[in-house]
C-alpha cells in the first residue's frame, strides 16, 4: 500500500529553519532537508503522555529535534522516550524528554528508527550503519507500532549493497570473521574501528545486491560470538515506512508493499 503526503502539509519553511538550530539554511544538502521533513511528520504524530522508542542515526535525530521543538513550544508534555544510543538519548533528555531504561519498559506506544536499506517490495531492512543494531532490535520488539523513516536514497530493489553490520563479542572477532568469509563468500569484509554501547565490535559484511537471504537473520545470530546483526526481515518488520522523496513529498509504504 502506498500513500503520499505533500511537503507543504508537513513542514513549513520556518519550522525547517528552526530544526537547523541556527545554522545557515542555504548550506544544507538536499538529503539533510529531506530528513528534517520526514522528522517533522514523526513529530506531528506524537501525543502527550506517550512512551516512544527513539531510534538511531541522522534521520531519527531529525525527528527527535522536531519533537523537542513541540515540547519547547508547549504543544506537548510528559513525553517519555527509550533511546537506542547514548548520544541521542542525551540529546532527547536535553530537549525535554524523560528518558527511560529499555529494561524497565515492557511495551511502548510506538517507536521510530532509520534504516540503511529498505527493500521496496517486501520492506526488508538493513540497519546498523550507526552500530546500534542490537539495541534497536530489542526496542523494536517492544513497540506496538514501529515506523521506519528514510529518504528515497535508502530505497533499493534488493538488499545487499550496503554492508551488513555483525556485532561480535571482542574475543570471538577473528573466528567470526574467518567463518563468514569461508561460508558465505562475501564481496568484502571489514572490521569497523568502533565499539558499540554494549562493548562489542562490528564486522561489516558486504554481500552485494540480491545476495541477502532472509534465513540469515536467525542463522547468523547463532554463530558463536555473534550478538546480533543489522538484518531485519522476519522477526520485526516495520508497521510502515515513511519515505521522503526528492521533491519533498512523503510516501507511506505498508505491507503488502508497492512503490509506484
Amino acid at each position: 500500500m502506498t500513500d503520499t503526503y505533500h511537503f507543504q502539509e508537513i513542514l513549513p519553511l520556518g519550522e525547517a529553519r528552526d530544526l537547523i538550530s541556527g545554522k545557515d539554511f542555504s548550506k544544507f544538502k538536499l538529503q539533510d532537508l529531506l530528513k528534517m521533513r520526514v522528522g517533522w511528520e514523526i513529530a506531528s504524530r506524537v501525543r502527550a503522555g506517550e512512551t516512544i522508542g527513539l531510534g538511531s542515526g541522522t534521520t531519527a535525530e531529525a525527528a527527535i529535534r522536531a519533537i523537542g521543538m513541540r515540547l519547547a513550544k508547549k504543544e506537548l508534555a510528559d513525553i517519555k522516550g527509550v533511546a537506542t544510543s547514548k548520544k541521542l538519548g542525551d540529546l532527547a533528555e536535553n530537549l525535554g524528554f524523560r528518558i527511560l531504561n529499555l529494561e524497565s519498559v515492557a511495551k511502548l506506544n510506538w517507536g521510530f528508527d532509520g534504516a540503511d536499506e529498505v527493500e521496496k517490495g517486501r520492506l526488508r531492512l538493513i540497519k546498523g550503519g550507526g552500530g546500534a543494531q542490537t539495541i534497536e532490535r530489542r526496542l523494536a520488539l517492544k513497540c506496538r507500532d514501529w515506523v521506519v523513516i528514510v529518504d528515497e536514497s535508502k530505497l533499493v530493489e534488493s538488499l545487499g549493497k550496503f554492508p551488513l553490520a555483525v556485532e561480535v563479542v571482542p574475543e570471538k572477532l577473528a573466528a567470526v570473521e574467518k567463518f563468514i568469509r569461508e561460508k558465505y563468500r562475501p564481496e568484502r569484509v571489514t572490521v569497523r574501528d568502533f565499539t558499540t554501547d554494549l562493548g562489542n565490535q562490528i564486522i561489516d559484511v558486504t554481500m552485494g545486491a540480491g545476495r541477502i537471504e532472509s534465513e540469515w537473520e536467525q542463522e547468523w545470530r547463532e554463530i558463536d560470538g555473534v550478538v546480533d546483526t543489522g538484518l531485519f526481515v522476519k522477526e520485526r518488520q516495520p508497521t510502515e515506512v515513511l519515505v521522503c522523496l526528492g521533491g519533498g513529498d512523503i510516501v507511506r509504504l505498508t505491507l503488502p508493499a508497492c512503490f509506484c
